[in-house]
């Protein structure tokens, strides 16, 4: 834990979407990038690594499990976008077949209302189905929310969304663990 906290560069940097780090090294000089990419050789580049750093949250290491028991396990799902994508095509195929007289109700995913809610104003199926997640990110804390969102593009500004969203109910853990099913 304390070589943690002295270590130049987050836990798990290796998860963080290359997005959110190239917008961390765009103000600094090309030497940061060095530091980033074969670490760190003195004071200076320690330095350098952590302003770099400072808004990355540390992540757990990547695991390969398609069945998340726990939102800690989805952020360090390797398919975390894959899972993310899958729950978002589950809202929307339940929103769009609402419009279908008839069309049996899928509780598990969430009331209707907020299904239609979360499906509104994006195409990107990453985004709907981290707004699917927003209830439970809120319940787990502001870090949790940090870690999801560094995990994807940083242009998908999930943190808005998860915030946004966060007082909807959530689908059922079970219909999300199963998302990447089929």
């Amino acid at each position: 834990m304390l070589a943690d906290a002295r270590a130049p560069v987050p836990a798990g940097l290796r998860a963080v979407h290359p997005s959110w780090i190239e917008a961390a090294l765009a103000e600094l000089p090309p030497r940061a990038r060095d530091v980033l990419a074969g670490g760190a050789r003195d004071e200076v580049d320690v330095w350098l690594a952590r302003w770099a750093c400072a808004e990355l949250p540390p992540l757990p290491p990547l695991v390969d499990h398609a069945r998340p028991s726990s939102l800690a396990d989805a952020i360090a799902m390797t398919r975390l976008p894959e899972w993310l994508t899958a729950i978002g095509r589950g809202q929307l195929q339940y929103a769009t077949s609402l419009a279908t007289p008839g069309a049996p109700r899928r509780d598990e995913l969430g009331p209707a209302r907020e299904v239609i809610a979360r499906c509104r104003g994006t195409s990107d199926l990453r985004v709907i189905g981290a707004r699917a997640l927003a209830p439970l990110v809120r319940d787990a804390g502001p870090l949790t929310a940090r870690q999801l969102a560094v995990r994807l593009p940083r242009e998908l500004h999930l943190e808005n969304e998860l915030q946004a969203h966060h007082a909807a109910i959530a689908p059922t853990w079970d219909a999300l663990r199963r998302a990447l099913d089929g």
